[in-house]
């Protein structure tokens, strides 16, 4: 095993090599055909037993392909499998990454289909894993087609991160990648999101543990896998992680996560330079009421640079959905974005923010209630205003607990 240890503004990681945007490839010109602003929701599908994945495909207009695609993956083994992110390269492939249940453990479970929902079991359909569980989180494209995923492997005490890269055939880049990364302590260290920015610069975030609590930390890689920078935030008073990450076109870098008193726990967004300098006109703290954490922080970039932000946030007698939006320069649109949304059902959390090529906003998540959760997929105009005709909607799979976590646009 190669091991290298890097010390950046003062902290230790240690990066091993074992025998290793949004979720778009890039914020480039959709190509013309007619899947443009169609979108692939993914999450998890309850079978009355155990969890299944759960793929569904729909058109600009809500209009769901059921002949190709309401794809349900089962790994046969009686188990949870749960798919959390998926991604869409320039042709139109679409990678959807989680666990899969190996009969004593989870493991990593990635996949790709065609435009047509045409899985590629020949060069893809891989799993890993060791002895323990292991999850992938997020997974993110570039424009040559590299195929990057994140998210943690257990190293016989806890986590460590673990960041993979594939070509679009699936073969896998041991010599670079396959990279493991631990925080100062033992913990349990997970990477939770990635995003490629206009130089094919990988920027990972997730959290770790610095020997008292849970950190953000945010890492920026060349596409050699080498380390350009890395930092840390919080982490001094109370457990806080960074979840979601978005770029914009000038490569700055968005991170939503929380941050917390010790008695509350808030939305948090932060915003750094590509050269790693944090803005601190970003240092934007939101109350969610709770100190009830479901680490829904979602963050997304349009193609005007217009940032959009999600999280639940306790009113009442439950949380609601809590949607905004910010100029570049991080002034809040407060009039049209700044809203809750009810759905008088339980518990409303999002998991995930995408935009489209004509910057509709989606947000897709799910609404728990009797012991049971069903997907929700919302769609609103660059202005807030929400399609309650064409979506709103609520998916049930089986009467048990089905969630949606990811959701992508194709080009």
């Amino acid at each position: 095993m190669n091991v290298r240890c890097i010390l950046i503004t003062g902290v230790v990681m240690v990066v091993s090599s074992y025998l290793l945007f949004s979720c778009m490839s890039s914020n480039t010109n959709p190509s013309q055909n007619n899947l443009t602003n169609h979108i692939i929701v993914v999450g998890q599908y309850d079978n009355g037993s155990n969890l299944d994945w759960w793929i569904k495909k729909y058109d600009n207009n809500g209009i769901e392909d059921t002949a190709n695609w309401n794809i349900i993956a089962d790994s046969g083994n009686n188990g949870d499998d749960i798919a959390y992110d998926v991604a869409i390269d320039r042709n139109n492939y679409v990678y959807v990454v989680g666990t899969m249940y190996n009969g004593n453990d989870t493991d990593w479970w990635i996949k790709k289909y065609g435009p047509d929902g045409l899985e590629d079991t020949v060069n893809w359909n891989k799993t890993f894993g060791g002895n323990d569980d292991d999850t992938a989180y997020g997974a993110a494209v570039d424009e040559n087609e590299n195929v990057y995923v994140v998210g943690n492997k257990f190293n016989g005490n806890d986590l460590d991160w673990w960041i993979k890269k594939f070509d679009k055939n699936g073969l896998e880049d041991t010599t670079n990648w396959d990279l493991t990364m631990s925080g100062m302590s033992e913990g349990d260290d997970t990477a939770y999101d990635v995003v490629v920015n206009s130089n094919s610069n990988i920027i990972v975030i997730g959290g770790r543990y610095n020997g008292s609590y849970f950190e953000w930390a945010i890492v920026k890689f060349g596409s050699n896998g080498n380390i350009t920078w890395l930092k840390t935030f919080g982490g001094k008073d109370a457990d806080e992680k960074a979840t979601k990450v978005a770029v914009n076109a000038s490569d700055d870098i968005y991170v939503a996560g929380n941050t917390s008193d010790g008695n509350t726990v808030y939305l948090a967004l932060r915003k750094w330079n590509t050269g790693g300098v944090m803005d601190q006109s970003w240092n934007s703290v939101f109350n969610r009421e709770s100190n009830i954490d479901y680490e829904d922080f979602c963050v997304a970039v349009d193609k005007n640079n217009e940032i959009y932000s999600a999280t639940s946030k306790y009113v009442a007698n439950d949380f609601d959905l809590w949607r905004k939006k910010f100029t570049p320069e991080g002034t809040e649109y407060l009039a049209n974005w700044n809203k809750t949304v009810d759905s008088n059902m339980g518990d409303d959390v999002p998991s995930h923010i995408a935009s489209d090529y004509i910057s509709n906003i989606f947000m897709v998540g799910y609404i728990l209630f009797d012991n049971q959760a069903d997907w929700w997929i919302k769609k609103y105009s660059s202005s807030g205003l929400e399609d309650t005709v064409n979506w709103n909607k609520m998916v049930d799979g089986n009467g048990g607990n089905d969630r949606a976590y990811s959701v992508c646009a194709f080009r």
